[in-house]
């Protein structure tokens, strides 16, 4: 089965990054597999919710999946509740609420990961990532 993958990178700003977003959105896409980097960590985040402003979202994404598949290959990773505050944050709060507020059958997950300046093995998580893409 052939899979296309679509690459976005965002622009580093609340506004313009939530419509690069969105407007991807509308592509039909199955899942949304989101990163940005997190500073003082040496692993990789799975976040499960947004907050923004006291509202909380959850990923519709089947994370127990990812999370299989990372352990089945040695990513070392935690289960996080906290995006952050900033850009991370309000991205995956904007995906996540078009997503549902429009009825899109994306599934969107974040993912930290460590600062790109960290000893960090992002060959490995990349080669990872892309098994498990397609895996699903």
């Amino acid at each position: 089965t052939y899979k296309s993958i679509d690459k976005l990178e965002l622009t580093n700003s609340f506004e313009t990054s939530t419509r690069e977003l969105t407007r991807k959105l509308n592509n039909n896409y199955r899942y949304v597999i989101s990163f940005g980097q997190k500073p003082a960590i040496n692993e990789a985040l799975i976040e499960l919710i947004a907050n923004k402003k006291s509202n909380i979202l959850k990923t519709n994404f089947q994370y127990k999946k990812l999370e299989k598949f990372f352990h089945n290959n040695e990513i070392n990773f935690s289960l996080s509740k906290n995006a952050g505050n900033y850009l991370c944050n309000n991205i995956y709060y904007e995906g996540l609420n078009y997503i549902k507020q429009n009825k899109i059958s994306a599934k969107m997950i974040f993912i930290h990961i460590p600062n790109i300046e960290e000893s960090y093995d992002f060959d490995k998580l990349a080669s990872v990532i892309s098994k498990f893409i397609d895996s699903i």
